[in-house]
């Protein structure tokens, strides 16, 4: 099959002809048929985020089941489904306690670049290794991925759309829904309007946000941002946002502040953005060796809540069939985050061109026409 392979930081990723093994006992092997190009995928190409290489890079995707292994009982060839890069054991602690997002077993392994045993189902034509991308490697014609990293859908979804669900339409909607609680009447601020941003907007707005102040530096996010939800838009490099924010709250600040831009300046902003008793949840993304500095007097003074929120705390099996039903019913937008879509060959296009939109989409069915 034909796959995007990155064999270098800083590198072209080169479209070449791979080998795929077969799907292992508990594994399944998919056919994409839409894969999303993610900020992610972007950094991990520039070396920002390092990996074992060489890799097939991509890790939002959906597509149909083209076979099963030997223990896999809860699919069937001809599915459709939505990947997803958090799988879970079920067994460990965090897994008990409901914080599947974090199992013990996996999460510590999502760029480990092997699937659940320590190998790999990808090599080049002449026998060596070649690396999975968050047990899934969407880049591609087809994916061998463990069986719990698939979500079954209905096949009247469409998959482009439904191939951003497994990670940026989860990580921004569940950190404003399962991590920040957003309730009716709050005044919420997102940082960064990008895939991630735009969907804690949203996320927000459908859990009954009074206010949400969405700000990013560039000024084509205001309208989209309103689309999805933001009463009020503020770019960085016009005014002091922190200062811009307590105007707007009649000087409390946000109950709650997500901040999903990576920016070490917006992270740190983040927190100055929220009132006193108020929650900042960091979602973003940031280079490795990246340190965040925080004035310490306020942290006990203010009791300000700290927290991160990894895959926006998703069960995936619980939470992609609820976002499927919401947009299938109208009440969450996914067709305004296609900004672009692209065949296979132009991948660099999206990957070192500049932003277009909020998310670029790889068409394979344009991939297997060719």
């Amino acid at each position: 099959m034909r796959a995007a392979v990155l064999h270098g930081p800083g590198a072209d990723l080169v479209v070449e002809d791979v080998v795929l093994d077969g799907p292992g006992p508990d594994e399944v092997r998919v056919r994409i048929v839409a894969a999303g190009v993610c900020h992610s995928d972007v950094m991990t190409a520039t070396g920002a985020m390092p990996h074992p290489l060489p890799v097939v890079l991509g890790h939002e995707g959906a597509g149909v089941v083209e076979q099963v292994g030997s223990e896999v009982q809860r699919l069937r060839p001809g599915e459709h489904v939505i990947l997803h890069w958090s799988p879970s054991c079920g067994e460990c602690r965090l897994c008990r306690l409901g914080r599947s997002n974090l199992c013990s077993r996996y999460a510590p392994r999502v760029l480990g670049g092997t699937l659940f045993d320590g190998t790999t189902r990808l090599h080049t034509r002449g026998g060596a290794d070649v690396f999975h991308y968050s047990f899934l490697s969407t880049f591609a014609e087809d994916a061998v991925v463990p069986q719990s990293c698939c979500v079954p859908i209905d096949k009247e979804m469409p998959l482009q759309q439904a191939s951003l669900i497994g990670c940026c339409v989860m990580t921004g909607f569940g950190a404003a829904v399962n991590t920040a609680r957003v309730a009716p009447g709050s005044t919420v601020v997102v940082f960064g309007a990008g895939g991630v941003g735009i969907n804690a907007v949203q996320g927000s707005s459908i859990a009954g946000a009074d206010r949400i102040i969405a700000i990013d530096p560039e000024q084509d996010k205001r309208g989209l941002s309103e689309r999805f939800g933001a009463t009020d838009f503020l770019d960085p490099s016009e005014v002091d946002v922190v200062e811009a924010v307590a105007d707007l709250t009649e000087g409390y600040g946000a109950d709650i502040v997500i901040e999903a831009s990576g920016n070490p300046g917006a992270q740190a902003a983040a927190y100055a953005a929220a009132r006193r008793g108020g929650t900042v949840v960091y979602t973003g993304v940031t280079p490795v060796g990246t340190m965040l500095t925080l004035p310490a007097p306020p942290i006990p003074r203010e009791e300000r809540t700290i927290t991160g929120s990894f895959f926006g705390g998703a069960n995936p099996q619980r939470d992609f069939p609820m976002i499927v039903s919401l947009y299938r019913r109208g009440r969450l937008l996914l067709d305004e985050l296609v900004s672009r879509v692209i065949a296979l060959d132009e991948i660099n296009d999206a990957v070192n061109g500049p932003t277009v939109g909020i998310r670029t989409v790889i068409d394979m069915t344009e991939e297997r026409a060719r």
